[in-house]
C-alpha cells in the first residue's frame, strides 16, 4: 500500500495510521485550488501528488472537479493534465457528455482515467467489476463516433453515408447518425445481416456493395480498410478510414491526396478524409501499408486501496497500454 503513495501521504500514515477520511483528492475548483474531505472544500493550496507504483508513476499536474463531489460521495474528474512518468508519456482530458476520457499524445492507443474514491467506485461498479469494465469500454468506444460526426460528417455536411464493418463503434456511429437523421446505411458481413437488421439498423450484406449502390453514396466510413470495393468507382466521393501508419513510414504517398487529419485527436489514430478522384486506383494501391484499426479497450481497474497486487496489475497494464481507472 505503501508504494502507492506519496512521502507526504506515508508520514501522515505511519504517524497517525491508515485513516479511510484520509482519501483527500488535491485539485483545481473554478479556477482556484481548495482541498476536499469528502464533507467540506476549503480553500488552500496545494500540489496534486505523485502516485508511484513501482516502476510505473503517474503524475497528475492538474485537476478540476465538478459540482458533483459537494452533493455526492467521491470525485469525478471534469479535466487534468499529467504525465505517465515511466516513459514520458503525456495525457489530457477529452470530455463526451459526462464522461471524461484521457489521451494519450504519443501512442495509438485511449488511456481513460477515472479518480474517485472506493465508496463512488462500488457505487458505479454495482459490486461487479466486470460490469463496471463493461460501462466504461462503451462510453469509451462512443468517442471515435463522436469526433467524427462532431469535426467531418456535421462541420462538412456530409450525407447519403455508406459505414462498412461490424463491431460496437460501427453500431454507435450508425445510432447516432439516425438520431441526426443523417442518411446511412451500414454493410456488414453476410453472416451478421439478419442479426444488424433485427437491431433495427439501415443494414445491406458486404458482398452486395456494387456500383450502382455506390453511385448514390456521397461519403464512405470504412472499418475494415477492404479497398477492393471502390476499384471501380466512377465519382468523387469522400473516403474516411481508421489506419495506424507503421513507425518510421514516410507518409509522402499521401501527399497527393487532400488529407484531413482530425486536430483535436493529438497523436491517435486518426480519422483522414481523401476526397478520391475518378481515376483512384494508385491511392488505393498505395494503401498496402494500413496495419490495423485501432479501437478502444478496458481490461482493467485499479483502486490504490485494494489488498490484490497493485503493482502486478499496473505493470501489466502499463505493459499492454490498457486503460488506466485510479481510485484514491
Amino acid at each position: 500500500m505503501y508504494k502507492a503513495m506519496n512521502e507526504e501521504m506515508k508520514k501522515e500514515i505511519e504517524k497517525n495510521g491508515f485513516n479511510e477520511k484520509f482519501t483527500v483528492l488535491r485539485g483545481k475548483f473554478d479556477g482556484h485550488e481548495y482541498l476536499f474531505d469528502g464533507k467540506k472544500l476549503s480553500k488552500k493550496t496545494l500540489s496534486i501528488p505523485e502516485i508511484k507504483f513501482c516502476e510505473c508513476q503517474v503524475k497528475i499536474l492538474y485537476l478540476s472537479i465538478n459540482q458533483y463531489c459537494l452533493t455526492q460521495q467521491g470525485f469525478i474528474v471534469q479535466e487534468f493534465i499529467g504525465k505517465i512518468l515511466k516513459i514520458g508519456k503525456e495525457v489530457h482530458s477529452f470530455q463526451v457528455g459526462d464522461f471524461v476520457l484521457g489521451r494519450d499524445l504519443s501512442q495509438n492507443c485511449f488511456k481513460n482515467i477515472l479518480v474517485t474514491n472506493q465508496t463512488n467506485l462500488m457505487k458505479l461498479n454495482d459490486k461487479n467489476e466486470s460490469n463496471f469494465i463493461n460501462y466504461l469500454g462503451n462510453m469509451s468506444s462512443a468517442v471515435l463516433p463522436f469526433e467524427l460526426i462532431k469535426n467531418i460528417i456535421t462541420l462538412h455536411q456530409l450525407s447519403n453515408i455508406l459505414i462498412i464493418g461490424s463491431g460496437v463503434i460501427s453500431m454507435k456511429l450508425s445510432d447516432l447518425l439516425q438520431k441526426k437523421n443523417i442518411t446511412y446505411c451500414l454493410a456488414v458481413e453476410d453472416t451478421l445481416y439478419s442479426k444488424y437488421r433485427s437491431f433495427g439498423y439501415n443494414v445491406i450484406k458486404v458482398t452486395e456493395i456494387d456500383s450502382s449502390l455506390l453511385h448514390n453514396i456521397d461519403t464512405i466510413i470504412d472499418f475494415k480498410n477492404d479497398f477492393e470495393h471502390y476499384k471501380n468507382l466512377d465519382h468523387k466521393f469522400t473516403y474516411i478510414y481508421l489506419t495506424v501508419l507503421p513507425k518510421q513510414k514516410d507518409r509522402s504517398s499521401l501527399s497527393q491526396n487532400e488529407t484531413h487529419p482530425l486536430l483535436n485527436v493529438y497523436g491517435h489514430a486518426s480519422f483522414i478524409t481523401f476526397h478520391c478522384s475518378i481515376d483512384n486506383t494508385t491511392f488505393f494501391n498505395d494503401q498496402k501499408e494500413v496495419c490495423s484499426m485501432v479501437r478502444p479497450h478496458i481490461s482493467s481497474v485499479i483502486n490504490i486501496n485494494d489488498s490484490k497486487s497493485i503493482e502486478d496489475s499496473l505493470i501489466h497494464q502499463q505493459e499492454e497500454d490498457e486503460t488506466l481507472v485510479v481510485s484514491l
